[in-house]
């Protein structure tokens, strides 16, 4: 993926009729569990891939509703994954793994980088970004940095920081193709402005282990880590400084930090605790809702957020309320019916995820949940007059969205059109000059009986 400023995705090691004014926001499975953690993501071009423990790689192509596993041919565990473009692919892991397709991720292979010491052949790459198409970085253990310059096909070492005081690197993010930022243990914080070539050392602060880096710009970025480490810096990495925040133990790690544009962001801790920003990070508030498990990396794509979590678990952060239920009905003609039970009908709605339970609501009474079928008779008896009925739909996240609302006429006891009736008896069947007399008959109707 070419990458000016990286605020889509990180990968970490661990890993809005009537108005309806009630809503509810959360994380909704989208994919199921098979066992195998998934560590980090990437988006290009409408694919998400996601990879993780001992080889497995997932793909979508339809915004997360279907999912496919693909084979890698590996066992190792992969911490890293990047687009250099729509078609090609590099996953990076343990033992200094490096697989890459050219396929949109349908099929892999392994590669192999060069100018690396016998123990650097199997040093962990726990982070991998491209810079543009065709030049990307990879970095993990042993302040290990490796470059390519032909969208993944070769890669050979390069410069590292000082490994005197910088060791493991546990993530690396691009502002331009030649500036680098990489974060790491012990607090490391380092910088290149040119491709790697050389490195300088800034200081963080902070002893704690840093395992995600973002840039929102040229100017702003954010680092998260360990015992809930929070720094940012306003001057272009010049200086960094540690952000308050609440609502994680003061020993929890943060897993992963993204960005959706440069006021709104999200990270996630180790707990699943979700903190959210719509100021450009200056405050982080809890989210309406914690993810159900841990997340090891967050991903933004098309304006939805997902989270990748162990046991091969994919969530999507569901904010979106569902449409209004279209063509909402009752049985009968022109919205008058004789039936003090009327059957009501509507059109499904939609939704980003899935539609859970509709609500229905007569006249003054409370909403009850009628399921999730579009039909649903009103089984206590109306009066004869005007009634009014209302459904809206809820989705898998809680979400509530808007009301229909339907006004309609019971008229018990009239004969519905269609129906067939006769006349029956007729009386009195005799009358006296002088006295008035009053008819009365009887009617039967296929329905009922009239009088």
């Amino acid at each position: 993926m070419d990458l000016k400023f990286r605020v889509v995705v990180l990968c970490a090691l661990l890993i809005f009729g009537f108005a309806n004014t009630a809503k509810a926001e959360g994380w909704v499975d989208v994919k199921t569990q098979d066992g195998l953690d998934l560590n980090c993501a990437d988006y290009e071009s409408g694919v998400i891939v996601a990879a993780g423990e001992l080889g497995t790689v997932v793909t979508t192509a339809d915004n997360g509703k279907t999912w496919s596993k693909k084979q890698t041919g590996i066992g190792n565990n992969l911490f890293g994954v990047a687009f250099s473009n729509k078609l090609k692919i590099v996953a990076v892991g343990a033992g200094g793994m490096i697989i890459r397709s050219t396929d949109s991720g349908a099929t892999w292979a392994k590669v192999f980088p060069t100018g690396l010491s016998s123990s650097e052949t199997i040093s962990d790459l726990h982070s991998i970004i491209f810079a543009s198409s065709s030049i990307g970085y990879a970095v993990g253990e042993q302040s290990l940095v490796l470059k390519t310059t032909n969208s993944g096909e070769t890669w050979s070492k390069i410069a590292s920081p000082n490994s005197e005081t910088v060791s493991d690197l546990n993530d690396i993010t691009s502002v331009s193709a030649s500036k680098l930022w990489v974060v790491g243990d012990g607090g490391a914080i380092v910088y290149s402005s040119n491709s790697g070539k050389s490195w300088t050392v800034k200081n963080s602060g902070t002893q704690n282990n840093l395992n995600s880096i973002v840039f929102t710009d040229s100017k702003h970025g954010f680092v998260a880590g360990d015992n809930r480490t929070l720094l940012r810096t306003d001057n272009a990495g010049a200086s960094w400084s540690a952000v308050k925040i609440s609502g994680l133990a003061t020993d929890e790690a943060i897993n992963d930090i993204v960005f959706e544009s440069k006021t709104v962001g999200m990270l996630v801790g180790e707990s699943g605790t979700v903190l959210e920003t719509d100021d450009g990070g200056a405050t982080w508030s809890l989210a309406p809702s914690s993810a159900p498990v841990e997340l090891r990396a967050l991903l933004i794509a098309k304006d939805n957020s997902f989270g990748f979590a162990s046991e091969g678990a994919v969530y999507l952060y569901d904010s979106s309320e569902p449409s209004k239920p279209l063509n909402f009905d009752v049985e009968g003609d022109n919205n008058s019916v004789s039936d003090s039970t009327p059957t009501f009908t509507w059109d499904d709605a939609k939704d980003d995820t899935a539609i859970d339970y509709y609500k229905f609501r007569m006249d003054d009474g409370v909403y009850e949940n009628v399921g999730e079928n579009t039909t649903f008779t009103y089984d206590t008896k109306l009066t004869s007059g005007k009634h009014t009925a209302r459904v809206f739909a809820v989705d898998e996240a809680g979400n509530e969205g808007s009301v229909s609302s339907l006004t309609f006429t019971v008229s018990v006891g009239a004969v519905s059109k269609g129906t067939s009736s006769k006349v029956g008896r007729v009386g009195p069947a005799t009358a006296v000059i002088g006295k008035n007399v009053n008819f009365s008959a009887v009617i039967t109707s296929s329905e009922q009986v009239v009088s």
